[in-house]
Formats: structure tokens, C-alpha cells, sequence
């Protein structure tokens, strides 16, 4: 197996007496990343030490000289020891599909890259990025960032236009903010980047762990999926709405004591949100801010463990049909709630100048354990016709008996 792509594994055993077959099928089980480039090929970059060398001119990268295809190994710079203040921002760098430019390490233990301020590491207008936290050692999580003790927003963020992602086998130790913060925000001025204009598509975040953020875990696309309206710098007066994201996948992370939600993403189609574990979310207990996922999105979400949180387990407003199956919940107070369901205002699914609704909504929720103290579903009235299947069924299991189903 060579191909870039993630791989699920589906195996058949049948009973030679009865002759009877049975399928077990385990997604996400396989990801064949792009191969790092032999070592000897590889461009190696001294971090420099964010505050005492020549300012932002020391860790602002420009791409323009790193080719497509070109692997590109973060080092410590000798001269500054293993612990010092770093940040990057890289800008314009540009990879292919089958030849993207991977950031990764050559240590034999994990990387510890200490960062502060406004963000981390900033990718800004770039495409077809891999960050592989294996590295030349396969490492488990090898690549560490490790908020220090003064101000520390962002860890890894993700903006104008860039698009064509993959994250993995990273450590996110604490932010003030969030772990991950991956999207364009709209404005009056920034046509380039409304919806439908720009698609981020194909952004894959897994095998991570994102503990300790004051704020969310990971917070993927703009917040609102409704239309502005304002004045650009030209005096026109323009209406636009945020940029979609498309075929996100978010599988076999852990989110892990997130102050607001382990993890929101939102005006995102056909996303899959599959084998992670979510803990521990909201812990702040501020108000719109205590879900373990907030979603706004269609796709499916399953095979997830979220224990721990503070409000609904799975918030979704559904942008258009939504599947949630084999997940296991347990939350932590008994004012939570397994789901809180909904529908925009004005999903894709609606003519926006008429506001007549095409079609429906349909959720499913099948085969999901959950042990609570009060309801176990909320359905939010909107103007989309919306309907709601619970098939097969949803168990609800006293504390000390949650088990998964696969």
C-alpha cells in the first residue's frame, strides 16, 4: 500500500459449520502519509530564538524558496540549547497534491518547540502542507508545543486562503486560546475569501493530543454561517458570508480539559469526525461555551468517546444531512446532554434571496451508548423542514455500565 490516503479495514470471518459470515468493518484504521524526503535531500531550518534575534525578520519564513515536494526539518539552533522562545510564521508556501512540503523533525525524543504571544506557528496562504510530528524517528507525538508562562494565544493557526492541510502526531501543552484555529474570517474587503469563492478542502487533523487550552481545543472555520453586510474600502455596499470547508476528517485525536468546547468546527460539508476521545470539555462553565463538540456541519460523526463535559455532548446545527452512530457518552454533571440538534437559518440547502427551503434535513442517530442524568435529545426549531431518526436504537446505561459498540 503506497497510495496518500486513509484506509479502512473490513474483514470477513464465516462459521464453516453454519456457514454463516460475519463482516467487521474498523475505519480510519490506516494512513499512509507522503514519504519525508532521504535525509541527506532534506533542508534543515535553525529555529531561531523568537525575542533576541532580529526580531519578526528572524522567524517570518517566505516559501518562494522551498520547492514542491522539498521536506523541511525544524532543528534546534546550537547556539540557543534545547529551551528558548520560538515562533514561526511561514507564508506562501506552496506544495502539490502529489508533492506537498512536509514540516518535520529529527529528534530522538520529542521536539519542544516553546512558544508565546499571538500564535505558534502560523501557516498564512499556504497549500498542500503536511506537519508530521513522527518524524525521521517515528515518533509517537514528537513534536511538542509548549505554551510558556506569559502569554501564549494560539498554538497552530491556519489562515488566508491556505487550504490542502495534514497535522499529525503533534502535542498541543496548553494555550490561552486554542490548540488549533483554522480559517478566513470574512470581511467587507476580502472577497477572495467569502463563500464560494474560497474552499479549504481536505484538512486532516490526526493522531494529536490538545490538552490544557483556556478555550477550545481545535476551532475549525468561522463561527457563523449567516451573511453580513458592510461598506468596503470602495464605499460599495456588499453582503458575503464565510468561506466552507470541505471534506474535513478529524480521527484518533484526544482533546483532553478544554476550558470552552474540546472541539468546534463549523460551516463545514461532508466532514467526518470519527475515533477520537473528547474530555473534559467546557470546564470553565461559561455560558455557550461548555460542549464537548460544536458543530455546524453535514457529514457523519461516530466512534468517538466524550466524557466529561459540562453541557451537550454533541452540539450540531446541520448544514445538511448529519449521521451519529457508535459514539459513548458520559458526561460530567447532571445538567448535561448527549445532543443538541439543529438547523441553521439558512443552511446550503435554501435559495438565499427567496428564503424558500430546498429539501430537508435529516439526522440519524443510531446504535450510541449514553448514561444521563436528564434528556437525552434537544431539536432546535428552524425554518428547514428537519427530520430526526433515532434507529436501532440509543442506550441509555447506568453509570459504571458504558461500553463501546464497534
Amino acid at each position: 500500500m503506497s497510495d496518500r490516503g486513509i484506509y479502512d479495514v473490513e474483514v470477513d470471518v464465516t462459521d464453516v459449520l453454519t456457514g454463516v459470515t460475519f463482516t467487521k468493518r474498523i475505519n480510519k484504521l490506516i494512513t499512509v502519509t507522503p514519504a519525508l524526503a532521504p535525509r541527506d535531500e532534506a533542508v534543515e531550518y535553525l529555529v531561531p530564538d523568537a525575542k533576541i534575534v532580529g526580531g519578526a525578520e528572524s522567524w517570518i519564513i517566505d516559501g518562494k524558496d522551498y520547492p514542491a515536494g522539498c521536506t523541511v526539518i525544524l532543528k534546534y539552533d546550537p547556539q540557543f540549547g534545547e529551551r528558548y522562545p520560538m515562533r514561526l510564521r511561514l507564508d506562501n508556501f506552496k506544495g502539490t497534491r502529489e508533492n506537498p512540503i512536509i514540516f518535520t523533525i529529527d529528534t530522538e525524543e520529542p521536539f519542544e518547540f516553546n512558544w508565546f504571544y499571538w500564535f505558534g506557528i502560523l501557516f498564512n496562504d499556504c497549500a498542500h502542507i503536511v506537519f508530521d510530528g513522527r518524524g525521521y524517528h517515528n515518533l509517537d507525538k514528537g513534536f511538542r508545543m509548549i505554551a510558556m508562562p506569559e502569554f501564549a494565544n494560539i498554538a497552530i493557526q491556519v489562515t488566508n486562503y491556505s487550504n490542502e492541510l495534514e497535522f499529525f502526531s503533534i502535542e498541543i501543552d496548553k494555550a490561552d486560546f486554542a490548540g488549533f484555529m483554522i480559517k478566513t474570517d470574512p470581511t467587507a474587503d476580502n472577497p477572495q475569501g467569502w463563500w464560494p469563492a474560497y474552499r479549504l478542502e481536505n484538512l486532516r487533523l490526526h493522531h494529536n493530543h490538545i490538552h490544557d487550552t483556556v478555550g477550545e481545543g481545535s476551532y475549525l472555520g468561522h463561527y457563523s454561517p449567516n451573511y453580513y453586510t458592510g461598506t468596503n474600502s470602495n464605499g460599495e455596499e456588499v453582503r458575503y458570508r464565510a468561506h466552507h470547508l470541505y471534506n474535513t476528517r478529524i480521527y484518533r485525536n484526544i482533546y483532553e480539559n478544554q476550558g470552552y468546547d474540546n472541539f468546534q468546527l463549523n460551516n463545514a460539508e461532508d466532514a467526518e469526525i470519527c475515533y477520537n476521545e473528547f474530555i473534559n470539555g467546557g470546564n470553565r462553565m461559561e455560558k455557550d461555551q461548555t460542549s464537548a463538540l460544536a458543530l455546524g456541519l453535514s457529514g457523519k460523526i461516530y466512534n468517538n468517546v466524550i466524557r466529561g463535559h459540562f453541557g451537550p455532548a454533541i452540539q450540531c446545527l446541520c448544514m445538511g444531512d448529519v449521521e451519529i452512530f457508535n459514539n459513548i457518552i458520559a458526561p460530567g454533571t447532571e445538567v448535561s446532554s448527549a445532543f443538541y440538534l439543529g438547523g441553521f437559518q439558512e443552511p446550503p440547502q435554501s435559495d438565499y434571496d427567496t428564503g424558500l427551503t430546498i429539501g430537508h434535513l435529516i439526522i440519524y442517530i443510531t446504535t450510541s451508548s449514553s448514561r444521563m442524568a436528564c434528556h437525552i435529545c434537544s431539536v432546535r426549531r428552524t425554518n428547514a423542514r428537519m427530520s430526526v431518526f433515532r434507529t436501532t436504537s440509543v442506550y441509555i446505561r447506568e453509570p459504571g455500565e458504558v461500553r463501546r459498540r464497534i
